[in-house]
């Protein structure tokens, strides 16, 4: 009587086999219990299954329901998430937010405010501005700041004193303390809301044409 191939082993060979072709044909529990079947059906009376060999094959089924199950409660789970996640976006909308940003918009006429945050005090703080290219634009060295949340005034003009362009810019904070040592800073822009996408699979925020996630809010504002 030709022998049955034992579980265990198919169970290996199946699971190189599906990592190399990269096919969906892993086995699932209701296979695996089949094979089990067959093998016990199928093998020869005469030299029975070791009974050790058939526990751990059990062990091994038992092992498989438990992991799908598992992978069938996580699904649930991320799926539960991402429904909470899309529904707290939407309530964004509207809202005024501070949030972790290293842009700023400028529109060619009217001064605006470049925000940023010292996470300690700071003796000396300097303001590097960006054009969409990376060139720079201004650079503004400030006197010494207290820790915690501040404001410039940038007046839309460069380091010549020329008025740029209307357009989106980079904004870069420095900072270091009497001694000379760095002091960690945090650009920040403040805007409202104006809407939500999920492009790329998550929610985004939208200020005008600038994503944010929720991740960067940092505080949600009166309107």
């Amino acid at each position: 009587m030709s022998s049955v191939t034992d579980v265990s082993n198919y169970t290996a060979t199946n699971t190189s086999t599906t990592q190399n072709t990269g096919s969906d044909a892993t086995m699932g529990k209701d296979e695996f219990l089949q094979l089990l079947v067959a093998q016990l059906n199928n093998q020869d009376p005469l030299d029975p299954m070791d009974n050790e060999a058939f526990v751990a094959q059990l062990a091994t089924f038992s092992s498989l329901e438990a992991e799908l199950e598992t992978n069938s409660l996580l699904e649930s789970v991320i799926m539960g998430q991402n429904s909470q996640t899309s529904s707290s976006a939407v309530n964004f909308i509207g809202k005024d937010v501070r949030a972790m940003a290293d842009f700023v918009d400028f529109d060619g006429t009217n001064p605006t405010n470049v925000n940023y945050d010292t996470l300690a005090d700071a003796d000396k703080v300097t303001i590097t501005i960006k054009d969409e290219s990376g060139n720079v634009v201004r650079t503004v060295n400030l006197d010494a700041h207290d820790e915690g949340s501040h404001s410039w005034n940038w007046d839309g003009t460069d380091d010549k004193g020329k008025t740029v362009g209307e357009g989106d810019y980079k904004i870069d904070v420095s900072a270091t303390d009497e001694e000379g040592n760095a002091v960690q800073t945090l650009p920040v822009f403040i805007g409202r809301i104006t809407g939500i996408s999920y492009e790329n699979g998550y929610p985004e925020l939208l200020i005008g044409d600038h994503r944010l996630t929720l991740g960067d809010v940092i505080e949600v504002l009166e309107a």
